[in-house]
């Protein structure tokens, strides 16, 4: 099984992550960007820029007629899921391995409903990244920061796995196949949901979590309700997930911010469904009590409508006392 022809549902912050990459080892007409209207239009006179280097794009609307692609990497926001999935439909075909690198637990679940989940492998995208807006994304490197796999992973891995992990290779991009993949799955939403959302209250970078210690013990609060959900769920993850992440934050660059907090400073709606919103509704399907995320879950949905136009009346410093 070989990898020739790329479809990218999403090309944001996430897929920047790996889309560099790829163009450096199969033909630009191979790597497909699904994108319609204005923002085809868009891509295909601006391209992107990541880390400073500008990259062409090869962009097809959703409606045309195209080859099935042997790999499609989706990328999108959680908000706008849904829509893509709909989008996606002329690149999926028999053989077409569909990535999932986004954020949360239940991507791949909806993807699966519709095309199958023979079709999808589980990913995760644990770099930092950053879009700085007008086509610009910022990409920090580490260590393995893309996750690929099947729910569990022993060599020889699937033929699947097998193929995508040749492409990756190819193109140097540094990533892992883990074990347990599911594992790593459930960490990543232990790490988003107690940081994103934390963070995103609070408009701090990640610095805030290596210097304030009421908001790492904030962010242990919530933690510590989505290992409860997690549990009830049959997630592989255990007290000492939580404990481990901890710490995480003091190797993150400290000047970046989460793309939750990014998407509220650019009046984007924010993922809040997909983070305390979900922790909620496994907390009612198991009868567990999640008051701080639901807290924190309020907290996100009133500044999202702020953003949608509430008429509120906004403090601002010409209404401070002298």
């Amino acid at each position: 099984m070989n990898i020739n022809k790329v479809s990218v549902m999403g090309l944001g912050a996430v897929a920047c992550a790996v889309v560099p990459n790829l163009m450096k080892v199969l033909p630009s007409e191979s790597i497909r960007i699904i994108a319609g209207g204005s923002r085809k239009e868009r891509l295909e006179k601006n391209g992107i820029i990541v880390n400073d280097v500008h990259y062409d794009c090869f962009v097809t609307a959703p409606e045309e007629t195209v080859e099935p692609a042997d790999l499609l990497i989706v990328a999108v926001k959680y908000t706008g899921l849904e829509k893509a999935i709909e989008d996606m439909k002329n690149h999926i075909g028999e053989n077409t391995i569909i990535l999932s690198l986004m954020n949360g637990i239940d991507s791949r679940e909806m993807i699966g409903k519709r095309y199958g989940f023979e079709k999808c492998i589980y990913g995760i995208c644990a770099l930092s990244t950053e879009n700085l807006g007008n086509g610009r994304f910022k990409v920090s490197p580490l260590k393995e920061g893309i996750l690929i796999g099947e729910a569990e992973n022993k060599k020889p891995y699937t033929p699947r796995i097998q193929a995508v992990e040749k492409l990756f290779t190819d193109a140097g991009i540094d990533f892992g196949i883990p074990e347990n993949m599911l594992h790593d799955v459930w960490w990543k939403f232990l790490l988003n949901v107690g940081g994103n959302c934390t963070n995103t209250v609070l408009r701090g970078t990640q610095s805030y979590f290596k210097y304030l210690e009421p908001a790492n013990q904030a962010r242990k609060m919530i933690m510590e309700e989505v290992l409860a959900v997690g549990l009830a769920e049959g997630a592989p993850i255990s007290q000492a997930d939580v404990d481990q992440l901890m710490g995480q934050y003091v190797n993150y660059p400290e000047g970046n911010m989460c793309s939750m907090l990014q998407d509220l400073l650019h009046k984007r709606k924010t993922e809040n469904d997909l983070f305390c919103g979900y922790v909620v509704k496994l907390g009612k399907k198991h009868g567990i009590p999640t008051p701080a995320n639901q807290y924190l879950y309020y907290l996100i949905d009133a500044l999202d409508e702020v953003n949608a136009g509430s008429p509120v009346t906004r403090v601002d410093e010409k209404m401070l006392l002298v």
